[in-house]
């Protein structure tokens, strides 16, 4: 691995590109002979995966009590008391486990498992609402899949190494887009520039561009991840956050999934309007 970043550099590094829930792992310095390994982030990163088709399949079994069919700009939308009540709350579980998780790391096995059924609920839900929508979702799915595969590939060949540079470039990359999105929000907010956030907002391809740099960014997050756990592990880490490293990775890939089906349903619409 790439050597050349001295202690507080990469620290200042770290701080800017490297998912929150694994940062502070790489200030901690608790070796085990029961240390973190490759296999048991893998298991634990499979029982996020099984909190996901939870979150799915509740999604299903509430839709399925008492749903009304209604006519939503001409599209037939399912609606179902239980099941819109229990979006609300997954919402709000998915805004709030994560910053459980970076607080408190010994949380994760449970607030990672709340936040995974909310993503795969929230997913579903939608899905099942807007039937027009559930290609989309699989197609979204698909992309997600290849896209990890591909980074992990990259990285575990050694084709992309996780160097100064690039970790420069995935800052600047991140940073830009926050600074882009409150421009946006700032012309918004002043008269005399909404036309300037209109056309930005409006240009369905202006749009689409803008979700295509939010997908490379976050699969650009993955090889950090890849990055930090190979570290975990060649400095024989305490068993225990296996369960940090599994839940840093799972949050990236759902964050993947979400910038992804943003994207494909941007361009399904746009497509549309030809």
């Amino acid at each position: 691995m790439e050597q050349t970043v001295d202690s507080k550099q990469r620290s200042s590094i770290l701080s800017q590109t490297t998912n929150p829930i694994i940062r502070k792992l790489s200030k901690l310095d608790e070796t085990s002979e029961a240390s973190v390994t490759y296999a048991g982030i893998a298991g634990k990163c499979g029982f996020f995966l099984v909190m996901i088709a939870v979150g799915v399949a509740l999604a299903v079994v509430l839709q399925s009590i008492s749903p009304m069919t209604m006519s939503v700009e001409g599209e037939l939308v399912t609606f179902s008391v239980p099941a819109a009540a229990a979006a609300v709350v997954c919402g709000l579980i998915f805004i709030i486990m994560p910053l459980l998780a970076v607080t408190l790391h010994r949380t994760i096995p449970v607030t990672g498992s709340l936040f995974c059924i909310s993503a795969g609920y929230l997913v579903n839900f939608m899905g099942l609402m807007m039937p027009s929508y559930q290609p989309l979702i699989l197609l979204a799915f698909v992309l997600t899949v290849a896209t990890v595969t591909a980074m992990a590939l990259l990285y575990s060949k050694g084709v992309v190494r996780v160097t100064k540079k690039l970790r420069t470039v995935i800052t600047t990359l991140f940073l830009s887009t926050i600074a882009g999105g409150l421009l946006l929000l700032i012309c918004a907010l002043v008269p005399g520039l909404r036309p300037v956030a209109a056309l930005f907002v409006g240009d369905p391809l202006v749009s689409i561009g803008i979700s295509v740099v939010y997908v490379v960014i976050a699969a650009l997050f993955l090889l950090v991840d890849f990055d930090e756990m190979q570290r975990m592990v060649e400095r024989r880490l305490d068993i225990k956050y296996e369960w940090v490293a599994a839940f840093a990775l799972c949050y990236s890939v759902i964050w993947l999934y979400f910038k992804i089906l943003d994207l494909v349903i941007k361009a399904s619409e746009a497509s549309k309007k030809k």
